[in-house]
Order: C-alpha cells, then structure tokens, then sequence
C-alpha cells in the first residue's frame, strides 16, 4: 500500500476529528498501526517481520485514547450551554441567542457599588412605591450580612419577585436596575438581564415546552430572568395548555436555583393577581409583591423633559404648561394610554411638529415650542 498517496485521507480524518473525535481516533490509529506493521518491519531479517502485532498496535490504543479525550472534552463543554428535556444545565454566561440585555455589558466594563446603582434608582422619575420596596431589599441583604460577620445565621430569602402595574411604568427599567443591583452586593454572580414572554417559553407541540423554558432558564442564571405578561401563561385552549408546563418549569427552577436566580414576573395587577390564586405554588416563591403605581400628570412632564432632552431639545416658553394642560385631560385613562411611553410619544409628535417647522427656516433648531405640543390636543 502506498501511504504517500493518501494525503486526502489525513483531511478526512482531521475532519472526522472534529465532529466524532473517538471514530477519528481510531481509524487513524489502526491507519498507523498498519504503517508501522509494513513499513517499520517489513524486513526478512526483523525478528518482528510477520510476526507479533502487539509493538504495532500500540499507535492505534495512543490514536484511540486521545479520540475518546478529545471527545470527553467536546461532550463536557457543550454541556455548559445544552439544556436537556428534564433538567437545566448551569451556564456561566448568557446564551447568544437569548434576549439578553445589552446594556448589562457596558455597565459590566467598571466595577460598580451599590451605591452607584441606587443613585440611579433614585434618579428614576416617580415610583416612589417601588424604591421603598427595594430598599427592603437592600436592608435584607445587608443585615444578613452583618448578622455573618457576627456569627449568625443569615436571613435566607428568595430574591423572586413580581412587579403588578399598567404598560409603561417602568417594569422593564426597574428589573434591569435590579440585577446590577444584585450584583453590586454580591447576591447574584452576574446580573444580566434575560427578557422573554409566552411566545419565548412556549412550544407548539406536545414535548416541547419544557425543554425551551429549560433553554431560558439557563440563559438567565447568575442574574434576572423577566417574564412580562407572566399572566398569559395561564391562558391556553383546552386540551392544549401547554403554558402551564411551562409554569412548572419556572416554579421548580425558582426553588432549585433560588440563590443564583432572580425571576421577575410582570403585568397588569388583577390578571397576575389571578394566576397566583391559580397557582399557590408560583405564589409562595415570590418574596416581594411590587406595585407599579402609574404616572401623575407631573412625573410625567418630567418623563417628556428628560426624553426630550436625551434627544437633543430644550423646552420653550411655555412648554412645561402646555404638557401639563395635555397630560390632564388624560389622567384618568393614562394607564390605557401607555403611561411613560405616552410621554415619548408626545414628545415625538411635538419633534415632527418642530420639523415642519425648522424645514420653512421658523424658530430655533434645538428647542421645542409651547405650539408644537398643541397639535395633539
């Protein structure tokens, strides 16, 4: 047999040696231990000529003891980040498919305080209900600390929460605030925030739901997973419910993983109120019930001032007054309307007013005129 003709078959085994390294490594070995049969002791005058294989079989024990390595290895890494159908897989950073939060990284460049967080939780406009629920949580976390330091048992809680309100009140923000804050104080190990909904827990078939909510899961231990509109897990078609196996799923993960994960369900207060009534078991993990109260007519001129401001624009004469006419007609029906987003929108509006308007060379190009918020009235 000529070997030297055989340059292709060294490729097909470097690439068998990606994908099944032990079937690579055995083929290459007895590849070599034929070489080293023929080649090496091919002579009439070897003693070893036709004789015993047991001095060439050696390479081929070497080739397949690395291939079954190299395939140990492979397995265990991809065991970080698989989820099999019964049971999580611990990962230590978020999957790159899931709905992570960018923002996390970029805070993640300096090591934060909690202090430094906190300030931007008291820098949010409003939700004064809110930011004396977490300073419970912050007081939790810093006398179990202390009572370590003092030889005492520490104050084991969940961290699960549920934040209750109406669209735009500042759910979102909030949770993501809430792993940095974890973080800061060493409670979670990442804090990164994972997003998702009904549509990204729940499968379509028979068999597939836990697996997907499993997939999840993992993607957000060490830090937050928020689950908005948690309430429609509940909601299904007979014989088709399969958002209550996902339900199951996330009230087991909340009890085994309830020192390295903080889930966060959220939406409006009655609908979630309902699925705890539903689901006793969901209820009994959830240490802090947040309510989100919505805006007052002038948190949310401040909400408009700041979002105008991020955007580049000052607030004419006038301006802070015409908002506040706006948002008072609307005070009773601004939970439907959206709350914060409302805000956004109005300010938007205003920004396309103020376009037609700078377009015909009228009034400055960075200020928004008490006139460009009329139009919506």
């Amino acid at each position: 047999m000529r070997y030297q003709e055989q340059g292709g078959f060294w490729g097909l085994v470097g690439w068998c040696l990606a994908h099944w390294p032990a079937l690579a490594g055995g083929v290459a070995g007895l590849y070599l231990s034929s070489y080293v049969h023929d080649e090496l002791f091919r002579y009439s005058d070897s003693p070893f000529y036709g004789g015993p294989w047991a001095l060439s079989f050696l390479p081929f024990v070497a080739c397949l003891g690395a291939g079954i390595w190299f395939d140990w290895l492979a397995r265990a890494r991809r065991d970080v980040t698989r989820v099999p159908a019964h049971a999580p897989a611990h990962a230590h950073a978020p999957a790159q498919q899931g709905q992570v939060d960018p923002s996390f990284w970029a805070a993640g460049q300096k090591q934060e305080t909690w202090e430094d967080v906190w300030r931007e939780i008291e820098g949010l406009v409003g939700l004064e209900p809110v930011k004396q629920k977490l300073k419970e949580v912050v007081a939790l976390v810093i006398a179990s600390r202390q009572r370590v330091q003092q030889g005492l048992p520490p104050l084991y809680q969940s961290l699960h929460m549920a934040f209750l309100g109406n669209p735009g009140t500042g759910k979102t923000t909030v949770a993501r605030l809430v792993g940095r804050l974890f973080k800061a104080l060493g409670v979670l190990p990442s804090g990164h925030l994972v997003e998702t909904d009904r549509s990204g827990l729940v499968a379509q078939y028979v068999g597939q739901t836990a697996p997907k909510t499993w997939q999840v899961v993992n993607q957000a231990l060490g830090g937050v997973l928020f689950v908005d509109e948690a309430y429609s897990l509940a909601r299904g078609q007979a014989g088709h419910d399969f958002g209550a196996e996902a339900l199951d799923v996330l009230v087991k993960a909340m009890e085994d993983y309830r020192h390295s994960l903080c889930v966060i369900l959220a939406g409006y207060t009655d609908e979630t109120r309902k699925l705890f009534e539903l689901n006793p078991g969901l209820k009994s993990r959830i240490a802090f019930v947040i309510e989100f109260p919505d805006y007052s007519p002038e948190e949310l001129v401040e909400i408009a001032k700041k979002y105008a401001a991020s955007r580049g624009w000052s607030l004419g004469e006038g301006a802070e007054e015409e908002l506040l006419a706006r948002f008072q007609q609307v005070r009773a029906a601004v939970g439907q309307l959206g709350n914060g987003r409302y805000a956004r929108k109005v300010v938007e509006e205003a920004e396309r007013r103020a376009a037609v308007r700078i377009a015909r060379g009228e009034g400055p190009a960075d200020v928004l005129l008490s006139e460009d918020f009329r139009g919506g009235r």
